[in-house]
């Protein structure tokens, strides 16, 4: 990834890119972070320092067709009526609707004071790991049994979402050991600067069941 990033930040200097948009993770600073979420934060701090304009977002879940953390939510919940309940229990996530997120990608470029910018991006509401999947499974009118298991598990869980998830399976283990790593945003001015409050996870939810039915 490191490779990858440095070829793209070249690529950009040399053909006189004005601003890099970039998507990433949320990291606590305090937390020892999962090797994904290290690599992600190691590439973020190669475009702030390459001396290109950037503008850089943070989301945790991004809830949406495509999105891998999502497909793995919706396959746990659906697939699954005794979900156990591992050491990430009550880790806590901050979701964004990806409707929202592909706003705030897009409505930056016209905004001048978002340039060389970190933002955390998630709707107004923080959830455990347990309570995002209890509520996606109400809001999807499936009964779960939730099981609390001592221990982390990661390889047995990647093995077995990663058969079943439209997901790569690195991808999921990736997304997995990462689930120990709290992802909640810091306070920001976005609402001032974009003008608008990104959705709520049940109405994210609601609107990617109505696409479905589209």
């Amino acid at each position: 990834m490191v490779a990858g990033i440095n070829n793209t930040v070249n690529a950009c200097q040399i053909n006189g890119v004005k601003r890099i948009i970039h998507l990433t993770g949320i990291s606590a600073p305090q937390e020892k972070l999962s090797h994904h979420l290290e690599s992600r934060k190691e590439v973020e701090d190669i475009i702030r320092a390459s001396g290109i304009s950037y503008t850089i977002f943070r989301a945790s879940v991004i809830i949406g067709r495509g999105g891998a953390a999502f497909e793995i939510l919706d396959t746990a919940v659906r697939k699954f009526p005794v979900i156990p309940v591992f050491n990430w229990g009550n880790t806590q996530v901050q979701p964004i609707y990806i409707g929202d997120m592909v706003r705030y990608l897009v409505e930056c470029l016209d905004k001048k004071e978002t340039i060389n910018k970190c933002y955390d991006i998630g709707c107004s509401e923080v959830f455990t790991y347990k309570e995002l999947m209890q509520q996606y499974a109400k809001e999807c009118g499936l009964k779960r049994m939730f099981v609390r298991i001592p221990g982390s598990w990661n390889w047995l869980s990647a093995m077995v979402l990663g058969k079943l998830a439209p997901v790569n399976p690195n991808v999921v283990y990736w997304l997995i050991e990462s689930l120990q790593n709290n992802m909640v945003c810091e306070e920001s001015n976005l609402k001032e600067i974009f003008g608008f409050e990104p959705l709520s996870f049940k109405e994210s939810i609601r609107k990617i069941m109505e696409s479905n039915l589209e």
